[in-house]
């Protein structure tokens, strides 16, 4: 009884195959040696099985595979009569069909109110050239002649002349009406020159030597470094602890002069 059974069941299998094997004759009896689908699997040796429900029976050298007609490549494809559904565009809420837009127009500027469009424009005053103004000659005589001097244009020829080696700059504290405050110096070593030479050559500082007197300068701070030779016109004053001190006319400019001139 079980002998029978078997070679039954054995029947059945062959005659399956030999269907199978007869539709894939009439589907296309071409072997195909490689066939890669759409998903990059691989097969050799293909025969091709029957196709249902949008699926072909595929045999090949390892076995019996089935694939989705839409994973074949697309002259098989065509072969099998599969036309791919058509691929619909994404809708995009806010850029229709992923356009650029040109960028608009810029805004034309609103005109200026009518009473602006009549308004005179004032010219730009010229520029005051000091050169040609009477001024400015006088001015340019008497700069190398006098100097500012507690609040005053004063004649060099009323003042002392010191010359000297730049020492330091500090302040001093003082008291006046106004309380205590706090004030600019310099302390120069004073010089003598060497030999007499031209004056255009004065100023060299190796034509003079330190006498070693140094002196204070009050309210004068120099802004050089240390061993600048200079040459001032100065007024003095009350000895600051044990060194002479004096206040330095500086040279007037164009505003102070005409401010102080007539008085």
């Amino acid at each position: 009884m079980e002998m029978r059974r078997t070679k039954l069941f054995v029947c059945l299998m062959l005659a399956t195959l030999a269907c199978l094997l007869t539709k894939a004759a009439l589907a296309g009896g071409d072997v195909v040696q490689r066939l890669e689908t759409n998903s990059g699997k691989v097969y050799r040796d293909v025969k091709w099985g029957p196709v249902n429900a949008g699926k072909v029976v595929v045999f090949h050298t390892r076995g019996v595979a089935i694939v989705p007609l839409e994973d074949l490549p697309e002259e098989f494809q065509d072969q099998f009569g599969y036309k791919a559904p058509p691929v619909e565009k994404p809708a995009h809420p806010s850029v229709p069909d992923l356009v650029p837009q040109p960028a608009p127009p810029p805004k034309p500027t609103s005109p200026p109110a009518s009473a602006d469009l009549f308004k005179p424009v004032k010219p730009a005053p010229a520029p005051v050239v000091e050169n040609n103004s009477p001024e400015w000659k006088q001015y340019s005589q008497e700069k190398n002649l006098k100097v500012v001097l507690d609040g005053k244009l004063v004649d060099k020829s009323r003042l002392s002349q010191l010359t000297g080696f730049v020492v330091a700059t500090g302040t001093l504290s003082q008291t006046g009406p106004d309380g205590r405050s706090r004030v600019p110096i310099t302390t120069l070593e004073l010089a003598q020159k060497k030999n007499d030479v031209a004056p255009s050559m004065q100023m060299r500082p190796g034509l003079w030597k330190g006498t070693g007197e140094e002196v204070v300068l009050l309210d004068y701070k120099h802004a050089g470094d240390a061993g600048v030779l200079l040459n001032l016109f100065v007024k003095e004053t009350d000895p600051v602890d044990t060194s002479r001190a004096f206040f330095v006319g500086k040279e007037p400019s164009f505003e102070q002069w005409l401010k102080l001139r007539n008085r």
